[in-house]
């Protein structure tokens, strides 16, 4: 959000869906605060760190500073025990 009083506010969006005209953006987690009509947004791409998106997107695989051999979506966090 880039105005109003949900300004500076910030989310992944987890979804984009277009029908009749209307576009819709699902957010992966809500907002502290509702954005209001007429408030400004930016939307940008996000980076899923393959070495393929990389090429494809820049066309700069020198500077790829991501993960080429792990498949995207199947890097999970392992829980560790700190006691």
């Amino acid at each position: 959000m880039t105005s109003g009083a949900a300004a500076l506010q910030h989310a992944p969006f987890h979804r984009y869906q277009s029908i009749g005209g209307t576009h819709r953006i699902y957010l992966r987690y809500p907002l502290r605060v509702a954005p209001a009509e007429g408030d400004g947004v930016s939307i940008r791409r996000g980076c899923r760190k393959t070495l393929s998106d990389c090429e494809a997107r820049q066309g700069d695989t020198d500077q790829f500073g991501g993960f080429p051999n792990t498949p995207y979506g199947l890097v999970k966090p392992k829980k560790t025990d700190h006691t």
